[in-house]
């Protein structure tokens, strides 16, 4: 089975990336380093992590970006607890978003978007341990971590890690 078509390339600031569309996250999120110049308000919000773990919000920003040569903007949270561009159920519903899973597009107002999968070569994961921890054999403990991948959205923060005996 292939990947479900679920990414919109969008520029900010005149830079491409690949922005997740994400209906099942009901708010809009960008990293910190994608907004950098951005006029921070303090947020209102407290962000959860699919695991439950609190996310740190930096602050609120308006974020506009162009898809598909369209102007648009998002009400967004900007933390550096995760990396990359999620346009959340938020957003999806105040653009009055239709989904079309089947012809790969996305409706936004009056304008189709195409949608895309994220395309994936070399694929690398790994959990790196963000300080220096001592955990005893045949133990488990929660540690600081970070989870690289080739710019998948992940999130910061402390895991659980079973030492090898």
């Amino acid at each position: 089975m292939s990947p479900t078509k679920i990414y919109v390339t969008a520029k900010v600031n005149g830079e491409p990336m690949k922005c997740l569309l994400d209906s099942g996250c009901e708010r809009s999120v960008i990293a910190a380093d994608l907004a950098p110049n951005a006029n921070l308000t303090p947020s209102q919000f407290s962000l959860f992590a699919a695991n439950r773990a609190s996310l740190d919000v930096l602050g609120d920003t308006t974020l506009p970006f162009v898809i598909d040569g369209h102007d648009f903007e998002a009400d967004v949270s900007v933390t550096d607890k995760v990396e990359g561009f999620l346009l959340g159920s938020d957003w999806l519903e105040k653009q009055g978003a239709k989904w079309h899973f089947a012809h790969g597009t996305v409706t936004l107002g009056d304008k189709c978007i195409k949608v895309h999968r994220r395309h994936r070569t070399g694929l690398c994961r790994r959990i790196v341990v963000t300080q220096n921890c001592t955990i005893p054999a045949r133990h488990e403990a929660n540690v600081p971590v970070r989870m690289e991948d080739d710019g998948i959205l992940f999130l910061r923060g402390t895991g659980l890690l079973s030492p090898r005996a």
